[in-house]
């Protein structure tokens, strides 16, 4: 079965597009993992979260994503960019 893994950048009306996607995607056997990344709670990164270690919430972020098969992000506009958990994430 292939995996899909869908990353949610917010927790409203984004999420409830997640739940869609993957309730179609599942229905074409996917196994679906709708990660939000807000419930991460990753730390906001700087040059001195850089020099520490990988949180663990992020090595399981990677595994995931490198055992996906595809991948859908969903993301609001921000100021005409990404949402700032997004942005983050992809630091």
């Amino acid at each position: 079965m292939k995996t899909l893994t869908i990353l949610v950048a917010s927790t409203v009306k984004n999420a409830e597009l997640a739940k869609k996607v993957e309730s179609e995607a599942s229905s074409d056997g996917y196994n679906v993992n709708n990660v939000c990344l807000a419930s991460l709670d990753l730390p906001l990164y700087t040059s001195d979260e850089h020099a520490k270690e990988v949180p663990e919430k992020a090595k399981e972020l990677t595994t995931a994503l490198e055992k996906s098969d595809a991948l859908v992000v969903i993301s609001p506009e921000y100021n005409g960019s990404i949402a700032p958990v997004l942005n983050n994430t992809i630091a």
